[in-house]
């Protein structure tokens, strides 16, 4: 499931002039468009990286210059935190200058902002205003599961520092918005959803179909008995 990023509403450029003149024109937001497969996909390697720990792997992307956001289950305490993709053709050293308080609980704030010192000029995910049940969701990250049979997570380990393990990507859709922990234990709005995530997703962006992060993906729920699970 994902943790949800909450809302911003910014005042349109031009708001104050558009209140001081009594004949104009009302302001009207114009509709996000939709991207096409190709322009998601650009936006989705340009954005999204691939985070390396002693103790494990996740995922995470980029919201600032040189600032990019992950789970803090994922990072933990480490002090040596390596982040690289295809996009950025080489790792890059990140440290944690912000993270959630311990201890990390399923429902509940989980999130750790990175600082890049090396990169200043990234490409910067926009954050949604919100979403809703049945909107279109895409999730990107790097799921151990499937980046472990993937050649260039191979030669990264060996030494090829121009290697990086190709996005996974999935696409669904929201199935319920919840607050799992109840309102009186702080827990944050959950979005439920039907895009593949698993073991190593952790960190990574929920977008939705115009190219805007939505949530950020945390944990899954699974049921052996049934052969299912619930991003």
């Amino acid at each position: 499931s994902t943790n949800s990023l909450g809302a911003i509403d910014p005042k349109p450029e031009g708001q104050l002039e558009a209140a001081e003149t009594e004949k104009a024109a009302p302001m009207v937001a114009r509709p996000a468009k939709p991207l096409s497969n190709q322009e998601m996909l650009a936006l989705l390697e340009n954005v999204s990286v691939f985070v390396v720990t002693s103790k494990g792997l996740g995922s995470g992307f980029f919201v600032g210059s040189g600032l990019l956001l992950t789970n803090k289950h994922v990072v933990g305490n480490e002090t040596r935190i390596m982040i690289t993709s295809a996009a950025l053709g080489r790792p890059f050293g990140a440290r944690v200058v912000k993270q959630s308080p311990a201890p990390v609980e399923v429902g509940h704030a989980d999130f750790a902002l990175l600082r890049v010192d090396e990169l200043t000029d990234n490409p910067i995910a926009l954050i949604a205003a919100g979403t809703s049940k049945l909107g279109g969701v895409i999730a990107a990250g790097y799921p151990g599961l499937v980046v472990s049979n993937d050649q260039a997570l191979a030669r990264l380990g060996s030494g090829d520092l121009s290697a990086a393990p190709d996005l996974v990507v999935s696409r669904g859709e929201i199935s319920a918005i919840q607050q799992p922990g109840g309102i009186q234990t702080n827990s944050l709005e959950t979005l439920v959803h039907t895009a593949r995530i698993m073991a190593g997703n952790s960190g990574g962006p929920l977008f939705d179909d115009c190219g805007r992060v939505v949530g950020i993906n945390t944990f899954i729920t699974a049921d052996s008995g049934q052969a299912s699970s619930a991003g």
